[in-house]
């Protein structure tokens, strides 16, 4: 049995890297393609790059990503155990939630969903069993 990651997935340390997780939008208009190290946004009909959030995690494996329900935001999550928050349009990072305040040695995040209704929350779920409700501003609300 091939060893597994801190989230249950396949391990590819000395073997090829794993496929390549993909999402399509709310409105059906891009794809999100998250692999071992950055995330890659597409648009559905033509195939063109929109984003490429490349060394989203610092090296660290992306192990899900999410568009926003208005499709303009994904967010990641990765072996870092860091969730972060991106705008397509300019492929720059507006939030980072980290559960350690940049410490490290946090669980790695597994998955993550952003609020329903436009409430700026994101939810995120941690290798340990551990589940985080974070809004915007920064703060932990549900930890």
């Amino acid at each position: 049995m091939a060893p597994t990651s801190p989230c249950g997935q396949p391990s590819y340390a000395r073997s090829p890297p794993p496929p390549p997780r993909c999402l399509d939008s709310p409105d059906s208009k891009r794809i999100a393609v998250a692999s071992g190290k950055g995330v890659l946004v597409l648009n559905a009909l033509t195939l063109a790059k929109e984003a490429d959030i490349a060394a989203a995690h610092g090296g660290n494996a992306v192990n899900c990503v999410v568009f926003a329900g208005s499709a303009d935001m994904v967010a990641t999550v990765g072996d870092d155990g860091v969730a972060r928050v991106w705008h397509l349009a300019s492929g720059t990072l507006t939030n980072a939630f980290d559960p350690t305040g940049g410490s490290g040695g946090s669980s790695a995040a597994c998955s993550v969903a952003f609020g329903v209704d436009r409430k700026p929350l994101l939810a995120v779920g941690y290798a340990d069993g551990a589940a985080r409700l974070w809004d915007f501003s920064g703060e932990c609300v549900a930890c």
